[in-house]
């Protein structure tokens, strides 16, 4: 049996650890049931290429309860691979770092949203032109993993009204 595949996978991330091994992480926003094939796929393709131990996670930040097991069989194969919910962590780290990503990301977790959506919007609010563009949609489109992204909107209106305005080519 002949099995003819032209394909070019990308993993999400990629990293190497103290110990030479490698961690990849897929980040996943709705329960699919294919991600364990999936995952075990670019499993053996890293292995095929790197010959290097490679561990498995996947990051859930969907808006829907989680419920992929963290197993992929098929009777004789068995691939296990970590699976974790972005629900779960306390994201106060997040929310503290210096990195304007990492505060749009602690929405996601446990941090208070109140205190998130606030140092966010006051960490957007200093940036300027595009810049400024650019992280308020992403931030809406953080929000929406939540079904957030009505309320923010409206904090972000309340908090930079005149600034969107002044940007714009015409009236700025």
């Amino acid at each position: 049996v002949e099995l003819p595949r032209v394909r070019n996978p990308r993993v999400d991330l990629l990293g190497r650890r103290e110990d030479g091994s490698l961690v990849h992480i897929e980040i996943e926003s709705s329960p699919v049931a294919d991600t364990g094939e999936r995952v075990a796929d670019y499993h053996i393709g890293l292995f095929r290429l790197l010959r290097v131990v490679v561990v498995p996670i996947v990051l859930y930040v969907g808006r829907e309860p989680l419920y992929l097991p963290p197993v992929f069989e098929t009777g004789w194969l068995r691939f296990q691979y970590q699976l974790l919910d972005v629900r779960d962590f306390p994201g106060e780290a997040m929310l503290a770092s210096d990195d304007l990503g990492d505060n749009m990301l602690a929405l996601l977790t446990r941090a208070n949203r109140d205190r998130v959506i606030d140092r966010v919007l006051r960490r957007i609010s200093e940036l300027g032109g595009e810049a400024r563009r650019t992280a308020i949609e992403a931030f809406v489109l953080i929000s929406g993993l939540r079904d957030l992204e009505e309320g923010v909107t409206e904090r972000i209106k309340e908090f930079m009204p005149i600034i969107d305005i002044m940007e714009n080519k015409v009236f700025g």
